[in-house]
C-alpha cells in the first residue's frame, strides 16, 4: 500500500516536535474502509501542538467502577507521542489500554469496568494483547461491560466480544466483521519512470512486492492470511456472544448495522444510554457478590458435610458389619438359629454370643433331665414305687445286661442324649422286647 502525498503536517510543526510523523503502516487491517478513509484526512489535518505532547500522564485513582475508553483507530503502540497527540490523531492505542486492565486487575478496591468503545478498528495487531488483558480482567473476578457511543466496527467488536455484557447506543453503529489487505501494483508506475527493478530471492513469497509487482504467489499467500484471521476473528464473536460459529460466520460480510439490528443478530445485548449501562453493570457486579457470598457459604457447607460424611465412615468402619447368610451357615448347623439371625440383623460376635447362649440353655435343660432321671433311677434300684421289674437268673440277667450295653453304644453312636435313651427305653420295655431292666444306671452311664 502506497503511502498517501497529502502533507501530514505543516513545516512548523514538524520543526516543533522535532520529528516527523510517521506514515500510516501497510499490511492487515481490522477496520471499516468508510471510517477509514475519514480518518486518514482527520490525520492528514491535524496538527497538535508541543504543549499537548509534552502534557504528563496522571494516574487517576481506582474507583469502584473504572470508565475505559477505546477511541479512534486501533494501533497496538498508538502514534509514539503520547495520549494527548494519540487523542488528537483519532489514536487508539491498545497496549496502553492493556496496560490499564493489568492495573485495575491488581487493584482490589475495583471490582469492574466499563469499556467505553468509538472506534471504526484498527490494524491487525492491535487486538491480541488487549484482549489478553481484558480475559485476565475478568478472570481475576471482576465485572466487564461494554458501551458503544457511537461506532464498534471490526477490530473493535472483536476485542467487545471479550466483554461480558455490551450496550450500544440507539444511534451507534455495530459490525463489519472481516479482514482485509491492500496490495499495491507499481510496476506501471515505475515504468513510466524508466525504471525497471530485478528481484532476487531465496525462492517463495520472500521479498514479494519489493520490485513493486503482485505475483500470483504472493496474491494466494496474503489471501491465506487473511483467511486464517477471519477464522479467528470468527471464533471469538461465536464464543464472546454466545453463538454457533456458522452462525457468526454467516455475519462476516463486512456490513454494519445500526443498534437495533445489531442487537437483534445477537451482537449485542441491550440498546441504551451509558447512564443505563452504569447502572446494569453495577447491579450485575452486586449480583455477582451475592452469587459469590453464596457459593462461598455453599463450599463452607459442603466442606462441612464432607467431613461429616468421613466421619460416619469411620464410625462405621469401626462398627462391625451384619453377618451374611454364608458365614453363618458355615459357623453355625442349625438354619432356623442362622435365619434367626439374619433377620436381626445381628454380627458375628452377635452371633456367636447367642449361639453360647443357647448352647447353654441346652445343656442346662439336659443337665435337669438327666437329674430327673437319675432321681427316678435311683428310685428304681432301691425298690420304691414307681418302676416294677422282676429279678432273673445270673445267666438272663447278663444277657439282658449285654443287650442293653449294645443299645446304650447305639444310642451314644446316633448322638441320643440320656433323656431321649431313657425314652426309648420305656418303649422297648412297654413292647416287651426287655424283659429283664438289669442295671439301668449302667445304661444311662454309658451313653452320658
Amino acid at each position: 500500500m502506497t503511502t498517501p502525498t497529502t502533507p501530514l503536517m505543516s513545516e512548523s510543526v514538524e520543526q516543533a516536535i522535532g520529528a516527523a510523523r510517521p506514515t500510516i503502516p501497510v499490511g492487515l487491517w481490522l477496520i471499516e474502509p468508510q471510517r477509514m478513509q475519514a480518518w486518514l484526512q482527520h490525520y492528514a489535518r491535524a496538527t497538535p501542538s508541543p504543549s499537548l505532547l509534552a502534557t504528563a500522564e496522571q494516574r487517576p485513582q481506582v474507583k469502584d467502577i473504572e470508565t475505559l475508553t477505546l477511541s479512534g483507530v486501533m494501533f497496538k503502540t498508538g502514534s509514539g507521542w503520547g495520549d494527548e497527540a494519540d487523542k488528537v490523531f483519532g489514536i487508539a492505542n491498545t497496549m496502553k489500554l492493556a496496560g490499564e486492565f493489568k492495573r485495575l486487575a491488581a487493584a482490589p478496591e475495583n471490582r469492574g469496568a466499563l469499556l467505553v468503545i468509538d472506534s471504526p478498528g484498527g490494524y491487525s495487531d492491535s487486538v491480541g494483547e488487549l484482549t489478553a488483558a481484558m480475559d485476565a480482567y475478568r478472570a481475576a473476578g471482576k465485572t466487564l461491560h461494554a458501551y458503544v457511543s457511537d461506532t464498534c466496527a471490526s477490530a473493535a467488536l472483536w476485542a467487545a466480544a471479550h466483554a461480558e455484557h455490551i450496550t450500544a447506543g440507539a444511534d451507534s453503529f455495530v459490525g463489519s466483521i472481516g479482514v482485509y489487505s491492500v496490495l499495491a501494483d507499481e510496476s506501471e508506475y515505475w515504468k513510466q519512470q524508466g525504471i525497471t527493478w530485478e528481484l532476487v530471492t531465496t525462492g517463495g513469497v520472500k521479498g514479494a512486492g519489493a520490485d513493486g509487482k503482485i505475483t500470483d504467489e504472493q496474491r494466494e499467500n496474503e489471501q491465506r492470511i487473511v483467511n486464517t484471521i477471519r477464522d479467528r476473528f470468527v471464533a471469538t464473536i461465536a464464543a464472546g456472544r454466545k453463538m454457533t460459529t456458522d452462525a457468526a460466520g454467516a455475519l462476516a460480510t463486512g456490513e454494519m448495522w445500526i443498534a437495533n439490528e445489531a442487537r437483534d443478530r445477537g451482537l449485542v445485548d441491550m440498546v441504551s444510554t451509558c447512564d443505563s449501562a452504569m447502572s446494569y453493570i453495577r447491579t450485575a457486579m452486586n449480583e455477582k457478590d451475592q452469587l459469590a457470598a453464596m457459593t462461598a457459604e455453599l463450599v463452607d457447607t459442603n466442606k462441612q458435610l464432607t467431613a461429616a460424611q468421613k466421619r460416619v465412615a469411620e464410625l462405621e468402619e469401626k462398627q462391625p458389619k451384619p453377618a451374611q447368610a454364608k458365614e453363618l451357615l458355615e459357623a453355625f448347623p442349625d438354619h432356623a438359629f442362622c435365619m434367626d439371625q439374619l433377620v436381626a440383623n445381628a454380627t458375628m460376635a452377635q452371633a456367636s454370643l447367642a449361639w453360647a447362649k443357647q448352647t447353654a440353655d441346652k445343656i442346662k435343660a439336659q443337665e435337669a433331665e438327666i437329674a430327673d432321671l437319675k432321681a427316678k433311677l435311683a428310685a428304681a434300684n432301691s425298690g420304691q414305687p414307681g418302676v416294677a421289674f422282676t429279678p432273673a437268673d445270673a445267666e438272663t440277667k447278663a444277657k439282658a445286661e449285654a443287650e442293653e450295653k449294645a443299645a446304650a453304644n447305639d444310642w451314644k453312636a446316633q448322638g441320643f442324649t440320656s433323656a431321649r435313651a431313657f425314652e426309648l427305653y420305656q418303649q422297648q420295655l412297654e413292647r416287651g422286647n426287655i424283659k429283664v431292666i438289669g442295671p439301668v444306671k449302667a445304661i444311662v452311664a454309658s451313653v452320658n
